[in-house]
């Protein structure tokens, strides 16, 4: 089941934080200087979830995972330039 995440995170070091930012870019949206907004599926967010593992210290690093429901994203409300998520297309590939 695809949902929409909003991520953040606060990383100590230079060198990681950019490492970071880069994998959330392959799955969403910055919304702010250490917030995106992500669409994905279960698997996808478990994957993503590896992927950052990797990188982060856990010592001095912190991610955090908030999902926004459906009734939420109805609600949402912006002012000025706001990047947008736009909804995933999927594929099945046979």
């Amino acid at each position: 089941m695809e949902s929409v995440w909003l991520v953040f995170y606060d990383i100590a070091d230079n060198g990681r934080l950019q490492k970071v930012a880069s994998v959330l870019l392959d799955y969403g949206v910055r919304v702010q200087k250490s917030v995106f907004e992500v669409r994905l599926h279960d698997q996808t967010l478990r994957y993503l979830k590896k992927r950052l593992e990797k990188i982060l210290d856990p010592e001095e690093d912190g991610i955090k995972f908030f999902p926004l429901c459906e009734s939420c994203l109805a609600r949402k409300n912006t002012l000025g330039n706001v990047a947008h998520l736009q909804k995933s297309t999927s594929w099945i590939v046979i």
